[in-house]
């Protein structure tokens, strides 16, 4: 009989702990969808960026040799029409071999401009490329969400425990106050010899 609190406090809890168990599984499955469907729309953007940036580096690259192509071209017609304006003037010696060398070098110049330019690109595209995962890998994690609790049986039995240990120390205060009551009543006491008393006739 005593138990029966006990019981029926422990069911309650784990009746609320099952309802707790069912929203928290819910919740649960929703944030496991959302990350799901979050990480599948931050890889694909990802790859779409690095299909983005794989093309315009393409794009310079091709830009940059047909410049170095034309340096190379354009250079390469100088010094032969030099060279031939040299031979028809009859002009020899140090001012043809003056002029030549100055295309030379400019030649020089443009083609290590354009390398540089290249270099510089092609850094750039390591740093686009790494912000581009970087970004990816922060909206992933960003959309990580905190698991809703699961009920925690033990305490669940704690609480019955208390609530039953309450309900009993209630009790027996209860009882021990009803007692009280009782003994401290003001009953008649029947005193024949006391005052207002009956007087016996003496039998004597």
């Amino acid at each position: 009989m005593f138990w029966l609190p006990l019981l029926l406090s422990a069911g309650q809890g784990i009746l609320s702990a099952q309802g707790q168990k069912a929203n928290a599984d819910a919740i649960n499955r929703a944030q496991r969808r959302y990350e799901k469907l979050n990480f599948t729309f931050a890889s694909e953007d990802l790859v779409q960026t690095y299909a983005a940036l794989a093309a315009r580096r393409s794009q310079d690259r091709k830009v940059l040799s047909d410049s170095l192509d034309q340096v190379t071209l354009d250079a390469t017609r100088r010094i032969g029409a030099a060279s031939v304006a040299g031979g028809e003037s009859g002009v020899h010696g140090n001012s043809t071999e003056a002029l030549i060398n100055d295309f030379k070098i400019t030649q020089l110049h443009s083609q290590q401009n354009i390398q540089d330019t290249e270099r510089f690109a092609q850094e750039q595209y390591g740093r686009d490329v790494e912000s581009a995962r970087t970004q990816a890998m922060s909206r992933i994690l960003t959309g990580q969400q905190t698991r809703a609790p699961q009920p925690d049986y033990m305490q669940i039995f704690l609480n019955a425990t208390a609530n039953y240990l309450d309900w009993s120390k209630g009790m027996k205060a209860a009882n021990s106050y009803d007692g009280k009551i009782v003994t401290n009543q003001n009953t008649p006491q029947h005193n024949p010899t006391g005052p207002g008393g009956l007087d016996l006739p003496d039998m004597g």
